[in-house]
């Protein structure tokens, strides 16, 4: 018997939208392809509030899940721009003992 994975099948916009955190950074895809973009607000049981990316852009817009195709994050968080950030300082870091030590003959 042929049977599709779990992790294998696509997410339903319940499902997407659930995985992303109050506040981050997302877009929405209607079912009539328009594309919006702003910040996941608080979470219902029949839809999201889609919030602007800077207060005072605009007013939160009800998205009701019936009405949307797709959801999706964008942008870093937190803990993957301090990831970067962190990992390019100890880089950084490296380089500089590296050519101190050259340079004193070491």
């Amino acid at each position: 018997m042929l049977a599709m994975p779990v992790h294998a099948r696509e997410l339903t916009v319940v499902e997407q939208a659930g995985k992303i955190k109050l506040g981050a950074k997302m877009e929405v895809t209607l079912q009539t392809n328009e594309v919006l973009t702003g910040r996941m607000g608080p979470l219902s049981s029949t839809g999201f509030s889609l919030e602007p990316v800077k207060a005072g852009q605009g007013t939160a817009r009800a998205m009701e899940f019936q009405d949307v195709k797709r959801v999706r994050r964008t942008g870093m968080n937190t803990a993957e721009k301090v990831a970067i950030i962190s990992v390019a300082a100890v880089g950084a870091l490296a380089l500089s003992v590296y050519l101190w030590a050259k340079a004193s003959g070491c």
